[in-house]
């Protein structure tokens, strides 16, 4: 058995030494097909990344506005803006909070930024710190309005609500801030 083993190593070195001073050469119906199945590969995961990367920043943007969507929402509710009485010139704010306390919604902050939303819809967009625009629903538990500021999204092609719930006037109250381009 081993004489078998080295007989066939010593044919395969003798077939290597042999052909050491022959010249390479690919046969073009090989060569051809070898490229056309790396060029089909090449353009497939062209196509994937093209795909995938359009998905990728999709999704990150429905993230980002999602993620923005909720720190405007709790800045709203907890917050009462900067400075703290910009109610008494509006224009001026820093940024915009609804709140006088932690949670508990203050009437005059609420008519402030309504009248600022719909003076100047572009600076409330701006204080609230978003280039997208809003639409902010201030309701009961049953449904009832207290307020809405902001513009009602007509055929959004990317919408984003979040809720969250404070106290006016001593009522639980729902503060939605929807988000949408």
């Amino acid at each position: 058995m081993e004489v078998c083993w080295l007989a066939e190593i010593g044919y395969l070195l003798k077939g290597i030494s042999s052909r050491k001073h022959a010249r390479g050469q690919a046969i073009p119906l090989d060569f051809m097909a070898g490229l056309f199945i790396f060029l089909v590969l090449l353009a497939y995961f062209i196509v994937l990344w093209d795909i995938f990367s359009v998905r990728y920043i999709e999704h990150a943007e429905s993230n980002n506005i999602e993620s923005r969507a909720i720190d405007i929402a709790g800045q709203l509710v907890s917050s009462s803006g900067q400075p703290f009485n910009w109610t008494s010139s509006p224009l001026s704010a820093q940024s915009i909070g609804l709140a006088s306390k932690p949670y508990q919604l203050d009437p005059n902050r609420i008519s402030a930024f309504a009248s600022l939303s719909n003076q100047s819809y572009a600076n409330a967009k701006l204080l609230l710190g978003t280039d997208r625009d809003f639409f902010i629903k201030i309701e009961t538990p049953d449904g009832a309005r207290i307020a809405t500021l902001g513009k009602e999204p007509g055929n959004a092609s990317r919408s984003v609500e979040v809720s969250r719930l404070g106290s006016y006037n001593g009522q639980p109250t729902f503060v939605r801030v929807r988000l949408y381009e």
